[in-house]
């Protein structure tokens, strides 16, 4: 179990700068802060709480997809929009598909191998 000191580093490692303005925030020395950096629970802990931010970011841009598309199909469908803008707008919606659709087979074919690796232990 992590102390609540270790929390505060955490919590200063996911805003500070650096190492060492993360350990002047935390009130501890840098040696010590680097030192809690290769204990494996301390590490856990901060990329728990790394994973957590991620998620919730990734939420958030989610949620702001259909929005985001529906402005483009708008700018690329209006008659007054220039050709220029028109076939940036068609870019921008073909490159959100194919970045898309890569994650989600990244993501499956991690899954597949996930699932292969943990079935024989």
């Amino acid at each position: 179990m992590i102390t609540t000191k270790q929390r505060k580093a955490i919590a200063a490692l996911l805003t500070a700068p650096d190492y060492k303005t993360a350990a002047e925030i935390t009130g501890c020395s840098y040696r010590t802060l680097t030192r809690w950096l290769t204990d494996r629970e301390f590490l856990a802990e901060l990329h728990q709480v790394e994973g957590e931010i991620v998620g919730a970011a990734v939420r958030g841009l989610i949620g702001d997809l259909d929005k985001n598309l529906r402005t483009m199909r708008e700018i690329r469908d209006d008659e007054r929009t220039p050709k220029n803008l028109k076939l940036r707008a068609t870019q921008v919606i073909d490159q959100a598909f194919y970045k898309w659709r890569e994650a989600l087979d990244i993501e499956q074919r991690l899954s597949a191998l996930e699932t292969k690796v943990f079935k024989h232990d």
